[in-house]
C-alpha cells in the first residue's frame, strides 16, 4: 500500500471516529438539589433543551411542580433531587428526539429493612434496572408500584426505569396528573383539607415527628384528607385517571 493511501485510510478513519463520537459527548448532565425543601437555580452553559435522567429523591421530581427550566436555568423545588441531561439543540431533527423516546431513572432505597415509598411521575412503564443493595428485589414482595410512586422494602435498594412511551404523555402535559397538597394536624387536633379526591390520592413526606399511619392519623374519602394527632404531611393528589 502506497504512503497517500495509508494517510488517507488513517485520515479517514480519525474523521470517522470524531463523526461518531461527537454527537455523544456533546450532551452533559447537571445535577441540582433541593434541600430543605426550598427552591434552587442550576445555571448551564449553552443553547439546548432539559431532560430529567435521574431522580434520586424520596420526593418526586414532577415537570412543572417540582422542577422546571428558565432559559439556561434549572429548577428545582419541594425536595427534589435529580441529574438532569442537558441536549444541544439540533435544528435538523426538529426537536423530535428531545421529545420522545426519554427513559427517567429513580433511586428508591429500603433502609433498615423498612418500607419506603418513593413518590415519582409514573405515567410510563416502570421496570426494575440495577440492583444496589445485597438482599433482592422481588416484584410485589419487595419492591412495586403505585399509581403516584414506587415502594420498597426488606432492604431493597435499587434504580427504577420509567418509560415516557413515546412522549405521548409529556405532550398532554404530565405535571398535571398530580399535585401536592399539604395537610396538617394543629395541636393534635383532628384537621379536614379539601380536594377533589376522585382519582386517588397517598402520603409522599411526612412534615411532622409524629407518624402518620393511614386510617389511624390520616385517611382520605371523595372529598378531601384528614389528618390527626399530630400528623403533618404532604399527599400526592391525582387528578386524572
Amino acid at each position: 500500500m502506497s504512503r497517500f493511501l495509508k494517510t488517507f485510510v488513517v485520515t479517514l478513519g480519525a474523521v470517522t471516529s470524531i463523526l461518531i463520537a461527537g454527537p455523544a459527548s456533546a450532551q452533559s448532565t447537571l445535577r441540582c438539589e433541593s434541600t430543605n425543601g426550598r427552591r434552587v437555580e442550576c445555571r448551564f452553559d449553552g443553547a439546548g433543551t432539559v431532560q430529567l435522567s435521574r431522580q434520586f429523591s424520596n420526593n418526586a421530581c414532577i415537570e412543572g411542580q417540582s422542577w422546571g427550566v428558565d432559559r439556561n436555568t434549572v429548577w428545582v423545588d419541594r425536595g427534589c433531587r435529580a441529574d438532569f441531561t442537558i441536549v444541544p439543540v439540533d435544528r435538523n431533527d426538529g426537536g423530535w428526539n428531545r421529545r420522545h423516546n426519554r427513559n427517567i431513572t429513580v433511586i428508591c432505597e429500603s433502609t433498615d429493612g423498612r418500607r419506603q415509598r418513593c413518590a415519582a411521575d409514573t405515567l410510563g412503564q416502570i421496570t426494575l434496572g440495577r440492583e444496589l443493595s445485597v438482599d433482592r428485589c422481588v416484584e410485589g414482595r419487595s419492591w412495586g408500584t403505585t399509581s403516584d410512586g414506587i415502594w420498597v422494602d426488606r432492604g431493597c435498594r435499587a434504580e427504577f426505569h420509567i418509560a415516557d412511551n413515546g412522549g405521548a404523555y409529556r405532550d398532554r402535559g404530565p405535571s398535571q396528573a398530580m399535585r401536592t397538597v399539604k395537610c396538617e394536624s394543629d395541636r393534635s387536633r383532628r384537621s379536614y383539607c379539601r380536594i377533589d379526591n376522585r382519582f386517588g390520592v397517598s402520603l409522599t413526606r411526612e412534615l411532622s415527628r409524629r407518624k402518620c399511619v393511614i386510617n389511624q392519623t390520616w385517611g382520605s374519602d371523595r372529598n378531601g384528607v384528614w389528618v390527626s394527632r399530630g400528623c403533618r404531611a404532604e399527599f400526592a393528589v391525582k387528578t386524572r385517571s
